[in-house]
């Protein structure tokens, strides 16, 4: 039997499923991912001394991937319990209202859910 890509998509999906995993993890595959698709992407280190000395906005996202079509996603990528701090919520407020997508979730297969097939 050979699957649809609709199945694929839908079989990687439920093997990747890791909710609870730590953002490191969870951001290199993303990172990976994009590499392995040829999507241009960019990731911020996850340590926070780097962050604070080497950005100019408080609460930027951990990654900005480009898709096809022109589409550029803007993705926060939070812990099992890791809550949005003051200015992640600001800046998703932000580039929201000029017209970004802005996304933070927990799970890989929350992931694929947003990028799509």
């Amino acid at each position: 039997m050979r699957w649809s890509e609709e199945q694929l998509r839908r079989y990687r999906i439920n093997l990747d499923d890791d909710a609870g995993e730590t953002e490191s993890p969870l951001q290199s595959k993303i990172v990976q991912w994009a590499h392995d698709n040829g999507y241009p992407c960019h990731a911020h280190p996850q340590s926070r001394s780097y962050v604070k000395a080497h950005t100019k906005g408080a609460g930027w996202p951990d990654v900005t991937l480009s898709l096809p079509g022109g589409r550029t996603v803007y993705l926060e990528l939070k812990a099992k319990r890791g809550p949005m701090r003051k200015a992640q919520t600001e800046m998703e407020l932000k580039l929201k209202f000029m017209g970004f997508e802005y996304y933070h979730f927990k799970t890989w297969k929350r992931f694929l859910e947003i990028v799509g097939p």
